[in-house]
């Protein structure tokens, strides 16, 4: 396990006119060790030794077999290496302080080499980095002077945040040593100094400050900031075993992803002889009480954690917490049995209540054991959040709190904030959906309304049930593109590890350990043979696609048939002319490999959604995008888009026109930069249509006309956000290709023959207020997967923080049914009940609502809820009405 030293150099400043954009130096080069620069440091280290540890600190005798390495070039001013107790130096670094200022190589080398002291101690990260904070305290002002104006140079420290840090107090320093570990991997992509200013002068003007921190986010953004950091996450998270989770910023889900980022898990081989001790503890116990076999299920669960390389610290106290409830319960009923006549039988239940108890707690004792054990086992950090936003109006705020570790709903909640300091290193917040691109599981929360009309006919009612699920329908559409990349890339690694396994068999290696291959075929310079030898399994992959696709719907994954094609065939390598190929999959062959991802859908409208509309519209998006890529259609795509944009631009200029609005239609153009030529005409014209129902209304209707188009909303399908989806819809159908459509090679599926991806329902179930971390933690969480496999995704992603456990099925609707049943019995029965009878006094005249709820909770029995025109904060839909009217009438 290694640690690191956070401070930075910096390897670029982008300056934009609107401020500064610092971007760190992470390069790692080789080594340079000597025993001159080795013994100059470890004098520092024994001064250091000296002056800030007495001789009976146990530090000391971990130090006397350090070593310590120096490079040419590190990310960090210095490395700890625990494991192999090592301390590496950066030298560049410490030319760079040389050159700024001579004197402050002492004060920089104590500092780095007094945290290292204390990680090879036993404190983590924030312990030692607060307690070298405390040290530069007791610098003397000289010395304070001397670090923080050598912080100040524009080559090391981006953005200050060390020097920050050194500076703070209280909370707020827990805060920057958070910050400090997240800017460690991440660059802020745009001027974060310039929103920290804005957020100082606009202090608690809400509005303000929303629009202040979208001018200077809009102002300073830099994508390609963002790609880069999205790709280094991607990186780190595959290297230490890391799962990324990328999801839409907002209340359903932000708690959740915040616990996903601060859960830990534990290796099983670390508490494997713990579980033994646990197990033989039990049977030894249960031969004497035989109610203790009631503990069996719950015991099982820890047993089967056993199974598993590793399981969640979430997982085990969930367990741990049931048996010690069991046991409790066990303990209380035969107290009371062998209670009710104790005066009558005293010494015999006087015995046999001593002998329980003795052996309850020689049991109660081997729990408690374990417990500790699972409280002092190493730990690592299973996972990585990155949520996405906008630089809008509304969220631009949400994107600069969020990354500065501050709560984005300002709810100054105490527990909310330690939260976000606890896990705030392995989150971050961006507005670029490349992130899609890397995410081993993508969760949206998106809102979808439904609501209906019950109209009274001559005989009965007629109910219409309307839906608005347009935001769902345009982001799954739209991130289709970076989904279809991840799928690819997972595909690839499954490609490579294939060959590498067949080049490892080749060689007699018989351990199939991914590691131990990887190792193998480094060791022995393999890597240009497997390269090779993974163009032609891709190739076998292609032409045999019926074939996979038959493997697949027999049970088989993608890779595991792939595996069995391709261990009956006579391999051979790539022929020389797919060179280039090779050439690109050489550096995925010391690489992992991934599993297939997982889209997580905690928002629908009723049973069948996620299934119906959430995989058709991604599935259809993915598949039009690989055809267009087979084809080349990328250029004729964007010129039938610009030629729906044009024609329907001239007749919402005609509409304008007619309508008399050129007034506002100059002032769009003014507020937005463009002329007075006809194209801009035009576009300010469709921009006008968007501030103008009526007006967007006859636009989509006389477009509809004039170019035959079947679609009720041409501005959003043929101008806005489905402009491409339907752009390569169309070409697709008119070059005759729609027939690939339905092609295995064109598609990636949720399920069936082409699997490529997981589909999993999991519905949020947080209640919002003081208590909103234990709701998530402790209401049992639903899971319902497109598969086996989609459950098993699911439930391991939302088992890193559940404790009362994850109910898993393999059918959505299942869990979609019971998301809805759930509303209504909790939230939408009890206060429709107040809303119809609130409804019906206003109606009749008969008196005030809140003067018959009070009269009628005299009672005592029931509680009458007050009425209102929503239910307000929890998923729609709440009635069982509006259920069967969306199914019957909307899917």
């Amino acid at each position: 396990m290694n640690t690191f030293f956070p401070l930075l150099k910096v390897e670029k400043i982008i300056e934009k006119k609107a401020g500064n954009i610092y971007l760190a130096k992470r390069e790692r080069g080789k080594e340079r060790t000597s025993k001159k620069k080795v013994s100059s440091l470890l004098e520092v280290l024994e001064k250091v030794k000296k002056e800030h540890f007495s001789r009976k600190n146990r530090e000391l005798s971990l130090l006397k077999s350090l070593k310590i390495k120096i490079f040419d070039k590190l990310p960090f001013i210095s490395e700890v290496d625990l494991a192999n107790k090592q301390i590496s130096f950066d030298e560049e670094f410490f030319n760079i302080l040389k050159s700024i200022n001579p004197d402050s190589l002492l004060l920089f080398y104590t500092l780095s080499l007094y945290h290292a002291i204390l990680c090879f101690s036993g404190k983590n990260q924030n312990e030692a980095l607060l307690e070298t904070s405390n040290l530069f305290d007791k610098f003397s002002d000289e010395d304070k002077k001397i670090v923080k104006n050598a912080l100040k140079n524009s080559l090391i420290d981006p953005g200050n945040i060390f020097l920050k840090f050194l500076e703070a107090e209280g909370k707020e320093k827990l805060r920057i040593c958070s910050l400090l570990k997240v800017r460690a991997l991440i660059d802020l992509s745009y001027d974060g100094e310039k929103i920290e200013e804005v957020s100082k002068r606009c202090g608690a003007d809400l509005q303000l400050l929303r629009t202040q921190i979208l001018q200077s986010m809009a102002s300073t953004y830099e994508p390609k900031v963002d790609e880069n950091n999205a790709k280094r996450v991607f990186e780190h998270c595959l290297e230490s075993d890391k799962r990324l989770l990328v999801c839409r910023f907002g209340r359903a889900f932000y708690t959740d992803a915040l616990l996903i980022a601060d859960s830990r898990g534990i290796r099983e081989k670390e508490i494997d002889g713990d579980i033994k001790s646990l197990e033989k503890g039990f049977k030894k116990v249960s031969l004497k009480i035989k109610d203790l076999e009631k503990l069996g299920p719950e015991l099982q669960t820890i047993f089967n954690l056993k199974r598993e390389n590793w399981f969640s610290l979430a997982q085990i106290e969930g367990a741990i917490d049931k048996l010690k409830e069991e046991l409790r319960k066990i303990e209380l009923e035969f107290l009371e049995k062998n209670d009710k006549f104790y005066s009558y039988f005293y010494e015999e239940n006087y015995s046999k209540i001593q002998n329980f108890r003795k052996n309850i707690d020689a049991f109660r004792k081997i729990v408690y054991r374990f417990e500790q054990k699972i409280l002092s086992s190493p730990k690592f950090e299973p996972a990585f959040v990155s949520f996405l936003s906008r630089i809008h109006e509304l969220d631009a705020i949400n994107i600069a709190r969020v990354n500065d570790l501050l709560d984005p709903f300002f709810g100054e909640n105490p527990k909310v904030e330690k939260l976000i300091r606890d896990c705030g290193h392995n989150t971050t917040i961006t507005p670029n959906s490349v992130w899609l691109q890397y995410a081993q599981d993508w969760v949206e929360a998106l809102p979808a309304f439904a609501h209906y009309f019950i109209i009274p006919k001559d005989k009965g009612y007629e109910v219409i049930a309307l839906t608005e699920r347009e935001v769902l329908e345009i982001i799954y559409k739209t991130s289709a593109d970076w989904w279809a990349k991840n799928i690819e890339d997972v595909m690839m690694r499954e490609n490579v590890d294939i060959a590498r396994r067949l080049v490892a068999a080749k060689s007699n290696l018989k351990d199939e350990n991914e590691e131990k291959i990887i190792a193998f075929i480094k060791k022995n310079k393999k890597e240009k043979e497997v390269a090779s030898l993974t163009v032609f399994i891709e190739e076998c992959a292609q032409k045999r696609a019926k074939e996979i696709s038959s493997l697949q719907s027999k049970g088989s994954s993608r890779y595991e048939a792939i595996l069995k094609l391709c261990k009956n065939l006579k391999l051979k390598e790539s022929k020389t002319e797919n060179n280039k190929r090779a050439d690109f999959y050489l550096p995925y062959v010391l690489q992992k490999k991934r599993p297939i991802p997982t889209v997580h859908v905690l928002t629908t409208l009723g049973p069948t959604e996620t299934q119906v509309n959430i995989a058709n519209w991604l599935e259809e998006a993915i598949s039009l995008y690989n055809i267009e890529r087979e084809y080349h259609l990328e250029k004729e795509v964007v010129d039938k888009m610009s030629f729906y944009r044009k024609e329907i631009g001239k007749i919402a200029l005609e509409i304008v026109e007619k309508e008399e609005l050129q007034g506002e239609m100059l002032k769009v153009i003014a507020d937005s930069g463009l002329s007075n030529c006809e194209d801009d005409m035009c576009k300010a014209s469709l921009m006008l249509a968007g501030f103008h129902p009526e007006i967007s209304a006859l636009v989509n209707k006389i477009s509809a006309e004039k170019l035959n188009l079947n679609s009720k909303n041409v501005l959003r399908d043929y101008v806005g956000p489905l402009a491409r989806f339907n752009a390569r819809r169309e070409l697709v159908s008119r070059k005759g290709l729609a027939h690939l459509l339905n092609e295995e090679k064109y598609r990636y599926d949720s399920s069936g023959p082409c699997k490529r991806f997981n589909l999993v329902y999991a519905p949020s179930r947080v209640d919002l207020g003081p208590e909103i971390i234990e709701s998530v933690r402790t209401v049992p969480k639903w899971v319902g997967g497109d598969g086996e496999d989609a459950a098993r995704s699911g439930k391991s992603l939302y088992s890193l923080f559940n404790i009362a456990g994850v109910t898993a099925v393999n059918r959505p609707q299942i869990a979609e049914f019971l998301k809805v049943g759930e509303n209504f019995f909790t939230r939408g029965g009890v206060y429709y009940l107040s809303l119809c009878a609130g409804t019906n006094i206003n109606t009749l005249g008969v008196g005030d609502f809140e003067f018959f709820r009070s009269e009628w909770n005299k009672r005592g029995d029931r509680m009458v809820l007050p009425g209102g025109e929503t239910y307000g904060g929890f998923c729609v839909p709440k009635e069982f009405s509006l259920l069967y009217a969306i199914i019957t009438r909307a899917l």
